[in-house]
């Protein structure tokens, strides 16, 4: 997909001479990627998802601004290519003043857009591709409009699984390149630029053991070539037409990736799926309280991750903190002081150990 997130200052520089009124472009999630009043920057806007669903114009007036998060008097215009929503053109004003702009100003738009398909870092061919993913794993198509675009893109309906690859750096033109000679997935592996820095893959029905060691793979060329930390989230088997779910258990699977686990397949997930399904503000809530205590004292805390995870061996857990014996009983009785628990006792062990996946996934870089 073309990133409207890269063009979007160049639209607004384009367009601002056109006309006085302040303009904002958004993403087709509904975040605002560019604005005249950079106060709007990077908020969401509801309206925007209401004209990417029903492909049309939307007029907001001052008093209907308030129904719409986000949302100004304005108009809303869509910014497609070949019927493929991009993202949305917003003209601050009254209505009766702003009517004249909408259709030059989205042609010139979309001229920019076109434009920028086809420079030398784009193939449109694989651009129109990308700008169907877009929908088809947005959850977006209907199965009819899904079978009249793979007919148009002379693609199979042969894939059931969403890959999400992920980098420290920008995806450039080159590392795609490079996917497609070093792939041993499939011969029909589809491969796509997605946002600044990840790569999407649909792959065909391939076996879970096949496919984890060609990943493998890929992950160590992608890391060598790019000299950045590569993640992969892989999402599970679903029909085509249903491939949005994949894509959003790929999504899952790859906040949980660390560097030390940079490869996750969504069905392996079991007490991570809490780290998925939690918000921000309950995760902290139960860590402060679970581990508050002792958050603030490291070397307790890395006596109670080792404890925790050597069966809570005394004789293992001093060998590997090169300490006595005696010390170590010493550190875990007064974790149990000051935490108001027994570490022998299985809900205070289950509560602990839930708490100690949250902290390192929420603090801890990854």
């Amino acid at each position: 997909m073309i990133d409207i997130q890269i063009i979007a200052n160049r639209l607004l520089k384009e367009l601002s001479p056109l006309m006085e009124a302040p303009l904002i472009i958004s993403d087709h999630n509904g975040f605002i990627v560019a604005a005249t009043d950079e106060s709007r920057m990077n908020q969401f806007h509801e309206g925007v998802l209401t004209v990417i669903r029903d492909r049309t114009t939307l007029y907001i007036s001052n008093t209907q601004a308030h129904s719409f998060q986000g949302a100004r008097g304005e108009v809303l215009t869509l910014l497609s290519i070949d019927e493929i929503p991009l993202g949305v053109l917003g003209i601050e004003g009254p209505i009766v003043q702003v009517e004249p702009y909408i259709k030059m100003a989205t042609k010139v738009a979309e001229m920019l857009i076109e434009r920028a398909l086809m420079s030398e870092d784009y193939d449109p061919e694989a651009q129109l591709l990308e700008l169907f993913l877009t929908e088809l794993l947005g959850g977006q198509l209907t199965k009819e409009a899904i079978q009249q675009q793979l007919k148009k893109l002379h693609v199979e309906a042969i894939y059931d699984r969403v890959a999400l690859i992920e980098l420290d750096v920008k995806t450039e033109a080159v590392v795609i390149r490079h996917l497609v000679h070093i792939q041993i997935i499939h011969p029909q592996l589809i491969i796509a630029r997605w946002n600044v820095n990840q790569i999407v893959l649909l792959i065909p029905k391939v076996s879970r053991g096949p496919l984890q060691d060609a990943l493998q793979l890929i992950h160590q060329k992608l890391a060598k070539l790019t000299q950045s930390h590569v993640k992969m989230g892989i999402g599970n088997r679903h029909p085509f037409h249903l491939l949005a779910l994949s894509y959003q258990e790929a999504n899952s699977a790859l906040t949980i990736c660390t560097k030390e686990r940079a490869i996750v397949f969504e069905e392996d997930l079991k007490l991570e799926l809490l780290l998925v399904e939690s918000t921000k503000k309950h995760r902290e809530e139960y860590i402060e309280r679970v581990l508050g205590p002792i958050m603030h004292e490291p070397e307790l805390m890395m006596n109670l991750d080792i404890w925790m995870s050597n069966d809570q061996s005394l004789k293992e857990v001093a060998e590997q903190l090169h300490i006595h014996k005696n010390t170590l009983k010493y550190r875990i009785k007064k974790i149990e002081h000051l935490l108001n628990v027994n570490l022998r006792n299985t809900a205070d062990q289950a509560a602990l150990y839930i708490a100690l996946l949250l902290y390192k996934h929420q603090y801890i870089t990854k």
